[in-house]
């Protein structure tokens, strides 16, 4: 089998089926997968249940997102279509009061309106009391001094999401790494990666992104929720 067949095999299994996506590499002529637990995140974000021109939100608790800079108030908009609570931790006090009371994040996103749906805190460990399900957006040099500060509070039913980008300067590890570091596992964590951009997601501009988890039920659940 040529490249040429495979990449039109690839682009049509693609095309039928978003849900799961698998790259491939070469290696002696023979196919291997580099990467096989990725699934298909939000692509246009205005095609979601066309039929009956509704999104149903399918989670009844809350969901908490850990940084309000750009990409976590963009994020956290994307999971108010489907979930019906959103908690977002933000580090300054302003910043909270200015989400909770104009419904705009002035500073890191400005000019885009919050919904309601959306609580803002300045207490990290209430959001994560609250909250099972937590997407982290925080900057990675942040995070494992936010993780040591949270996680007296967490249980065995908290599950990560990992939206931030960069390898921590003083270690050199990796979100992922830092949080197997930090909580002794990485089966609860799931990773959000693509080319991504916070106003673009925000103004619902068509956008691709894949989430990768070793846990295959784990990765399925996010999916849904996002």
């Amino acid at each position: 089998m040529d490249k040429e067949h495979i990449s039109s095999e690839w682009i049509e299994c693609f095309c039928k089926n978003k849900r799961l996506i698998i790259f491939y590499e070469y290696e002696e002529h023979t196919l291997v997968p580099t990467f096989f637990s990725c699934w298909s995140v939000f692509q246009d974000q205005e095609s979601d249940n066309i039929e009956s021109g509704q999104v149903v939100k399918i989670n009844h608790s809350s969901i908490g997102v850990i940084g309000a800079g750009a990409w976590g108030t963009a994020l956290s908009c994307l999971l108010l279509k489907k979930n019906r609570h959103v908690k977002l931790w933000a580090y300054e006090d302003q910043t909270a009061q200015n989400i909770n009371q104009y419904r705009e994040n002035k500073v890191f996103l400005p000019g885009v309106a919050i919904p309601e749906g959306i609580q803002a805190f300045s207490e990290i460990k209430q959001v994560i009391a609250d909250c099972e399900t937590l997407v982290v957006a925080s900057p990675v040099q942040k995070t494992r001094s936010l993780i040591r500060e949270f996680k007296t509070v967490l249980t065995s039913n908290h599950q990560f999401v990992l939206a931030g980008k960069g390898i921590e300067r003083e270690s050199g590890s990796l979100l992922h790494e830092i949080f197997e570091e930090e909580l002794g596992t990485s089966g609860n964590v799931s990773i959000l990666s693509g080319p991504t951009f916070a106003m673009e997601v925000a103004g619902k501009k068509p956008t691709a992104a894949i989430i990768a988890s070793a846990n295959p039920e784990l990765g399925n659940h996010i999916q849904d929720i996002m």
